[in-house]
């Protein structure tokens, strides 16, 4: 699973990232956009528990 991918809508074409440093990228997008997607969640549940 370390075949590179090539990056070709990129200026930097002849780069290449492996498997595990694009899983490692893709993960930390996730773990920085999971607490304001929990956070907007968790308020959109009050408003609607309260107007209930």
């Amino acid at each position: 699973m370390d075949n590179p991918v090539p990056l070709e809508h990129s200026r930097f074409s002849a780069l290449y990232i492996t498997d595990p440093e694009l899983r490692a990228g893709l993960d930390a997008i996730v773990y920085n956009s999971l607490r304001p997607v929990a956070a907007t969640l968790g308020a959109l549940y009050a408003v609607f528990a309260v107007s209930h």
